[in-house]
């Protein structure tokens, strides 16, 4: 898939190899009132710089996915990449990674889900180094979570065919492919995506409540 030709890329310095971090940030945020949830508040800082201190100390390159204030985002210091199709979900934020970035193997995170064990990214890696599977994907509380995970440059024209062909889902997507869980321990992830989420999340950073 090839990004229009109107479709602005950020420039990046010289070929970086290892790591890459895909960072979601492009949502509609309809459950938290339209609101772009990478800036939402979290004990002083911003949901996106949060998960950028999580990502960066193993990527050797992050990019940022987003749809709104685009200057805020790239004044963070890091390449930001629109939508091919707005607000297209985040199998649309990821596929329009991988077109504008190819045969990179993906770190994908979203800018909702914080609180990772330290352990996620070397056990994700650990996982997809046995060369078994094209996706390494975390689990937590019963739930797969496609959003958060490793993503080979094998799994990538499958991924892009399937949003090309309509699909929004990127566990659909995933059908076909060799992919895989990691499970977390219980409560392990913080998932932000509502207002009372925030609020709870908020309550436990202030030492309010335990964290989860």
């Amino acid at each position: 898939m090839e990004l229009p030709a109107d479709h602005s890329l950020p420039e990046v310095g010289p070929h970086r190899g290892g790591l890459w971090g895909g960072l979601l940030a492009g949502g509609a945020g309809q459950r938290l009132g339209s609101a772009d949830k990478g800036w939402l508040t979290l004990a002083g800082h911003p949901l996106v710089q949060h998960v950028l201190g999580l990502m960066q100390t193993h990527c050797s390159q992050v990019v940022i996915n987003a749809n709104r204030n685009l200057a805020a985002y790239a004044a963070l210091g890091y390449p930001v990449v629109s939508d091919i199709m707005p607000f297209a979900g985040p199998l649309g934020g990821m596929v329009s990674l991988f077109a504008a970035f190819p045969q990179q193997l993906w770190l994908m995170a979203p800018c909702d889900t914080l609180g990772w064990p330290d352990h996620l990214v070397q056990r994700l890696l650990a996982r997809y180094q046995e060369g078994r599977y094209d996706v390494v994907i975390a689990g937590c509380d019963g739930r797969v979570m496609p959003v958060l995970g490793l993503y080979g440059p094998g799994c990538q024209p499958q991924l892009i065919r399937a949003f090309q062909e309509g699909e929004s889902a990127p566990r659909r997507a995933l059908e076909g492919l060799h992919w895989d869980v990691l499970w977390l321990a219980q409560g392990a992830l913080i998932n932000i995506n509502t207002p009372e989420a925030l609020q709870a999340a908020a309550a436990s950073a202030a030492g309010e409540i335990a964290p989860p």
